[in-house]
C-alpha cells in the first residue's frame, strides 16, 4: 500500500522514526538525497518485528515499539491466544501466535511465544499413626520438606514439625498442611489410632558418673529412626544420635520411639556414683598457676573444686590453681557429691635451676600456621597429649586443645608440653602462611608444585628431619617410616607452606639396566598393592571393640587404613566417603595416582583428593551430586556395596548380578536403582549380608570399625 505524502509529512515522520525502533531516515529509500521541500514522494509502510517470549498470564506493554499512539492502529490478534487492550498484550494460553498493529505508515508484527505457567493444585493424602508414634511425610512430596510451609488444623491430635514429621498425639482425625505459593500443595487427612508402636522392649542398664555410651547398639537400626527422650537429663542426658552421658547419681528412663510403627525401647537406667576416681600428678612452682579444667570431661563449672591446703594451693570454681608456697595438696574434685577427680599437686620453689619457664627442652619445632588452622602434634610427641603439662605464652596467638595446635590470631606464641621428654613449639601464625598434610611412602614421589604458589626453586627450604623425608628437584621424596616437616619459605614474599609429612609403607620399585639405583613406576592401570612394612601404628582406643581388633591392626600393618593419630584409631566414629575411598583404593592398588581434578568440591589441597579422583576416572565413586561428591558425608550400606562391587569387578572378579535375590527383602524398594545390581551380586556372593533375614537396611551408615572389618574380610 502507497500514500502520497508532502515533504513536511515525511520529515515529520523521520523525527518519529528516529527516537524509536532504529528506523532510518526516509529519504534514504530515494538515493539518499533529500528531496525538494515542496516535491510530492511516495514512501512504502516501515514494517517491523519483534519477538516476545511469554508466561500464561503475563502482560507485555508494547507502545515502545510503535512510532505513534497505540489506538491509532489496527490490532489484529488471535483471542483465544492472547487479548490486547491499551497497547497491552496479555498471554491466556501456551503455544505460538502473532500479534500485527498496523498504522497508515508502520505496520509491526510480534511474535510470540507463550509457556504455561505452573499451575498451583492440591493433593490429598491419606495417613495413619499411633498415638506417640511419628511419620516422616517428606515420601509424599515431590520437592524438599523445607520447600513447604507446614502446619497442623488441631495440634492436640496431631502435631506437625517444620521438617514434615508428624507426631500422633491422641485418638481421633485432623488434616495437616504443606503448602507453596505456587505448583503442588499437599493436604494430609491424618488418622491417629491409639496403641502407638506395635510393641515394647525393655531393659535396665547400670552405669557410673561420667560414663558415656550408645543406647543405639540396642535397637538394631539407625539411630535417627527414633526419637529419644529422658525423664531425667540431669540424671542422664541422650543425644539424637543414642548416645547416653551419665551425669549424676540416680534414676531415669530412656525412650527410643520409633518415627513410624514398630519397637519403642525403653532403658531404666541406674546411674551410681563413679566407682573410680582418676588421678593425676602436678607439679607446679611458687607463684605459677595452671588450669586443670583441660582434664576433666565437660565443663569445669559443673564440678565443685576443693584443695587440702590452701597455703600451698589454692583453686579457683573454673579449676585454675595458684601455687603459694613449697609443698603438696591435694586437689579434689567432685560431680554431684560424688568424687570424680584427685590432683596431687607438688609446689616447689621457683629457682633457676628448678622452674619451669628455665626446664630442659628435649625437642623444639616450628610450626607456620594460618589464622584458623590446626595442627595435629600426636605424632611429634612419646605419649598422647594429656600426659603432658602444657603451658602456652600467648592463648590469643595459639591455644592448645587435645592434641592439636589451635591458631587464633596472627603473631607468635611458645607452646611447652612437660612430661617424661619436655617439647618446645615454636608457633608463627599469619595469613600468609599454610600448613597441609602430606603422606608419601618410602621411595615414592609427591610433586610439590601442587602445593606452592611458586616453582620449588623460588622457596628455601629446611626441615625437621630430612632422614625421613627430602626435596629433590620438584617433588618429596619419602626416604624411611616416620615423621617429619618440610618448611617452603618463599625467597620473593611472605608466603610460607608448611608440610607435616608422614611417611609410610613401601612404594612399587622397579630396577633400572644398572644395579645403582631404582626408579619411581608411574602405574598406568591396576596393579597389585604395595605391601607396606608392619611398621604401623598402635591404636590405643580399640580394645572395647575386640570383634575390630584384629581386623583395625591388621588393615592398619599393611597401610591400608590410619588413625586420626598414631594411636587413636576412632572406631565408633562414622566412617566418610572419602575415607572409605582412601581405603579401597589403597587395597586396589590405584591409590599412587597424582591429583588430576576431578570434583567441584574435592580441591587439591584436601588429604583425600588423590584417592577420590582416581576412583572417579575408574568409574568406582558412589553418591555423586551433579559434580559434587560430598566427601565427608557419612557413607550408606548400598554406597559401600556399590563401590566394592567396583572395585570387584576392575580386579576381575566375575559376579553373580541376579536382582531377584532382592525379593527375599521388605526393604528392597529403598535401594537406589543404580545401586541394586551391586547390592544384589555381592549378597548372591556371601561378600555381605542384610541386618536381618529380611531386611538390607541400605540407608543406614557405617562406624570406622566396621569399614575396617568388612574391606579386611573381602580383601582385594
Amino acid at each position: 500500500m502507497k500514500k502520497q505524502l508532502t515533504i513536511k509529512k515525511v520529515f515529520a515522520l523521520f523525527l518519529a522514526a528516529a527516537m524509536t525502533m532504529s528506523a532510518m531516515p526516509v529519504w534514504a529509500n530515494y538515493g539518499g538525497e533529500n528531496p525538494d521541500d515542496d516535491e510530492e514522494v511516495v514512501i512504502e509502510q516501515d514494517f517491523q518485528t519483534a519477538t516476545l517470549n511469554m508466561t500464561v498470564g503475563e502482560e507485555e506493554d508494547v507502545t515502545d515499539y510503535l512510532y505513534y499512539t497505540w489506538d491509532s492502529y489496527n490490532w489484529d490478534y488471535d483471542s483465544s491466544m492472547v487479548s490486547v487492550k491499551r497497547g497491552v498484550i496479555t498471554a491466556r494460553t501456551d503455544g505460538y501466535t502473532t500479534v500485527t498493529a498496523t498504522h497508515d505508515y508502520q505496520v509491526v508484527a510480534f511474535k510470540i511465544g507463550i509457556e504455561s505457567a505452573e499451575v498451583s493444585k492440591t493433593e490429598y493424602v491419606s495417613v495413619t499413626v499411633g498415638v506417640g508414634a511419628a511419620e516422616g511425610l517428606g515420601q509424599y512430596i515431590e520437592l524438599g520438606t523445607s520447600d513447604y510451609s507446614w502446619s497442623s488444623n488441631d495440634s492436640s491430635i496431631a502435631s506437625v514439625t517444620s521438617g514434615g514429621v508428624v507426631t500422633g498425639k491422641a485418638k481421633g482425625s485432623t488434616k495437616v498442611y504443606a503448602n507453596r505459593s505456587s505448583g503442588t500443595s499437599f493436604v494430609f487427612n491424618v488418622t491417629v489410632e491409639g496403641g502407638g508402636s506395635t510393641k515394647t522392649s525393655e531393659k535396665s542398664i547400670t552405669y557410673n558418673v561420667g560414663d558415656i555410651n550408645y543406647l543405639s547398639s540396642y535397637v538394631g537400626d539407625d539411630a535417627s529412626y527414633y526419637k529419644w527422650t529422658s525423664s531425667n537429663s540431669s540424671v542422664a542426658e541422650i543425644t539424637s544420635a543414642g548416645k547416653i552421658n551419665a551425669l549424676k547419681a540416680g534414676n531415669a528412663t530412656i525412650k527410643a520411639t520409633p518415627y513410624d510403627v514398630g519397637t519403642e525401647y525403653v532403658f531404666y537406667i541406674t546411674v551410681k556414683g563413679s566407682s573410680t576416681t582418676e588421678t593425676r600428678d602436678i607439679t607446679v612452682y611458687v607463684d605459677d598457676t595452671k588450669d586443670l579444667s583441660g582434664y576433666v570431661s565437660g565443663s569445669a563449672s559443673n564440678y565443685d573444686w576443693y584443695s587440702s591446703d590452701k597455703s600451698v594451693a589454692t583453686v579457683s570454681a573454673s579449676g585454675r590453681i595458684t601455687a603459694k608456697k613449697k609443698g603438696s595438696a591435694d586437689i579434689t574434685v567432685y560431680k554431684s557429691n560424688t568424687k570424680a577427680y584427685v590432683f596431687y599437686i607438688t609446689v616447689k620453689n621457683s629457682s633457676s635451676s628448678s622452674s619451669s619457664s628455665s626446664k630442659s627442652i628435649n625437642e623444639k619445632f616450628t610450626i607456620y600456621m594460618g589464622r584458623d588452622d590446626s595442627v595435629d602434634i600426636s605424632d611429634y610427641l612419646t605419649k598422647s597429649a594429656s600426659n603432658y603439662d602444657w603451658e602456652t605464652s600467648d592463648k590469643a596467638v595459639c591455644k592448645v586443645s587435645g592434641s592439636s595446635l589451635k591458631a587464633v590470631d596472627t603473631g607468635s606464641a611458645t607452646i611447652k608440653a612437660y612430661g617424661s621428654k619436655n617439647y618446645q613449639f615454636n608457633v608463627k601464625v599469619n595469613k600468609a602462611y599454610t600448613n597441609r598434610d602430606v603422606s608419601v611412602k618410602v621411595d615414592g614421589t609427591v610433586d610439590l608444585e601442587k602445593y606452592l604458589e611458586d616453582p620449588v626453586s623460588k622457596y628455601d627450604i629446611s626441615y625437621y628431619s630430612s632422614s625421613v623425608a627430602s626435596v629433590k628437584n620438584s617433588e618429596l621424596v619419602g626416604k624411611k617410616n616416620g615423621y617429619t616437616y618440610v618448611i617452603f619459605e618463599n625467597k620473593n614474599s611472605n608466603e610460607i607452606v608448611q608440610l607435616m609429612v608422614t611417611v609410610s609403607g613401601t612404594a612399587r620399585v622397579t630396577e633400572k639396566a644398572t644395579e645403582t639405583t631404582t626408579q619411581q613406576v608411574k602405574e598406568t592401570a591396576p596393579a597389585e598393592p604395595s605391601r607396606p612394612s608392619n611398621n604401623g601404628p598402635s591404636f590405643n582406643d580399640i580394645s572395647h571393640r575386640q570383634w575390630a581388633v584384629a581386623a583395625i591392626n591388621n588393615m592398619a600393618s599393611k597401610g591400608y587404613i590410619n588413625g586420626r593419630s598414631h594411636t587413636v584409631f576412632a572406631p565408633d566414629d562414622q566412617c566418610s566417603k572419602a575415607d572409605f575411598t582412601i581405603v579401597l583404593t589403597k587395597m586396589i592398588g590405584i591409590e599412587n595416582y597424582d591429583y588430576a581434578g576431578g570434583f567441584d568440591d574435592v580441591t587439591s589441597d584436601k588429604y583425600y583428593a588423590k584417592y577420590v579422583n582416581v576412583a572417579r576416572q575408574y568409574g568406582i565413586c558412589a553418591g555423586v551430586s551433579g559434580n559434587s561428591f560430598k566427601p565427608q558425608d557419612a557413607i550408606t550400606r548400598e554406597e559401600v556395596m556399590y563401590m566394592v562391587y567396583k572395585g570387584l569387578e576392575l580386579k576381575g572378579r566375575d559376579l553373580d548380578t541376579d536382582t531377584s535375590a532382592l525379593n527375599a527383602y521388605s526393604d528392597a524398594y529403598k535401594i537406589d536403582p543404580e545401586y541394586k545390581t551391586a547390592v544384589a551380586a555381592l549378597l548372591n556372593e556371601g561378600i555381605v549380608s542384610g541386618v536381618s533375614d529380611t531386611e538390607v537396611d541400605p540407608k543406614s551408615t557405617i562406624t570406622r570399625a566396621q569399614m575396617a572389618v568388612l574391606l579386611n574380610n573381602i580383601g582385594m
